[in-house]
């Protein structure tokens, strides 16, 4: 499942994060990466770096206050984030990424990837996220703010970026549903369970919504990994 969710980060998050980025200690991405060393043409800011630990949490607010995304990721780690510069002829060839993540706090599997735009897609060419799907290629290049989270078993790349600068925050989330089918069924019945609530109510469709949500409870009781 490909899920693009607008508005992660509010206009003044995305400024404050550019902002503390300007003068940030970027190192080539490929030194985080042996085995797609060659393919790796970015820069990113170590995990571990103070600046990168400053705006951290700032980035958690916002993943803890988006009830779309943790209905679709249903977290129980995510690895710290690489803020990512793309610059002009800078690009990443097809790769999926690692099964296990390695980092300075330990190590997380990755279920799903995710990638927070920072910079508006009119303000660089190129630099589209492209995901394989089972239907075909789909091209993620969205407003500053906006996510994209797919699953880390799929084939993907950062296309080269002509002019401007296209800068990212990227991470991997370890879900409490490993199996994306099943992480997509309770996405689904969460849909189902905002809708019901919107309707207007009575004592038939307040049975439906307790029968869902039993329903929806059993399935994730059954199915979470914790």
């Amino acid at each position: 499942m490909l899920l693009h969710l607008e508005s992660v980060l509010t206009a003044a998050e995305v400024d404050q994060i550019l902002r503390g980025l300007e003068g940030a200690p970027f190192v080539p991405g490929s030194s985080f990466s042996a085995s797609t060393a060659a393919i790796k043409h970015n820069l990113q800011v170590a995990p571990e770096a103070a600046i990168a630990q400053q705006l951290t949490p700032l980035l958690v607010a916002a993943l803890g206050r988006s009830q779309a995304f943790n209905a679709a990721a249903l977290p129980v780690r995510m690895t710290p984030p690489l803020f990512t510069h793309y610059g002009p002829g800078m690009g990443y060839g097809d790769h999926v990424d690692a099964g296990v993540m390695a980092h300075h706090l330990g190590a997380t599997r990755s279920d799903l990837s995710a990638t927070l735009f920072l910079t508006p897609p009119e303000s660089y060419e190129g630099g589209e996220l492209r995901i394989e799907t089972g239907m075909g290629a789909a091209l993620a290049k969205f407003a500053a703010g906006d996510l994209v989270l797919y699953p880390s078993t799929a084939i993907h790349r950062v296309e080269p970026v002509r002019s401007g600068r296209r800068s990212v925050i990227i991470f991997w989330v370890q879900s409490q549903v490993r199996d994306a089918l099943k992480r997509r069924t309770l996405f689904d019945l969460d849909r189902l369970a905002i809708s019901l609530r919107q309707r207007p109510q009575d004592a038939a469709l307040e049975q439906d919504r307790t029968m869902l949500s039993g329903i929806y409870q059993n399935l994730l009781r059954e199915w979470a990994e914790l």
